[in-house]
């Protein structure tokens, strides 16, 4: 009697086994929360059933043979966070993923700094006033030849170059 038990308990789940649709298939795309960029090399793995599935340069992927149910999957990318979401599979069907970026936001930072005594090689100098007006009608070279720090080469009547602490350019 156990036996025959037995083996018609065995015979029901056998038939109930070969009798499901495992037909389904869940196909999408995989892109960036914040760019929209598609996500190649994206990697969904199924839980349930261990099935993994890449996406292609395309960010697109496709996994066949889904059973009707409910499964978790894990979507992971390069610099991403993972996505864990339950997709509930009746039929076949798309969806699309969106994964977030890694946010690694510094703490507040503050900067401090203290002013130096200047150094000679920020000195100023300028003509304004007085200078200027005593320099009217004169070239701008013969107007800045009493400038500290500023020579003057001159190349003609009225054609004269400044040179700041004797740097001369050459090509000229």
């Amino acid at each position: 009697m156990k036996k025959i038990l037995f083996t018609s308990l065995f015979a029901l789940l056998s038939v109930s086994s070969i009798g499901q649709n495992c037909t389904c298939v869940l196909s999408g795309h995989i892109a960036d929360t914040d760019t929209k960029d598609k996500l190649p090399g994206a990697t969904i793995l199924i839980k349930e059933t261990k099935q993994t599935a890449v996406a292609d340069k395309n960010g697109f992927f496709q996994v066949a043979n889904l059973c009707p149910g409910n499964y978790s999957f894990l979507i992971t990318h390069t610099g991403c966070d993972l996505l864990e979401i339950t997709v509930r599979m009746d039929s076949s069907r798309q969806q699309d993923f969106k994964l977030p970026h890694h946010r690694n936001e510094l703490a507040e930072v503050k900067v401090t700094g203290e002013k130096r005594q200047e150094i000679a090689t920020n000195a100023r100098s300028e003509l304004k006033g007085i200078q200027l007006f005593q320099t009217s009608g004169q070239t701008l070279g013969e107007s800045l030849k009493g400038v500290p720090g500023l020579n003057i080469i001159q190349k003609g009547p009225s054609i004269s170059k400044p040179v700041i602490h004797d740097c001369i350019a050459t090509g000229y």
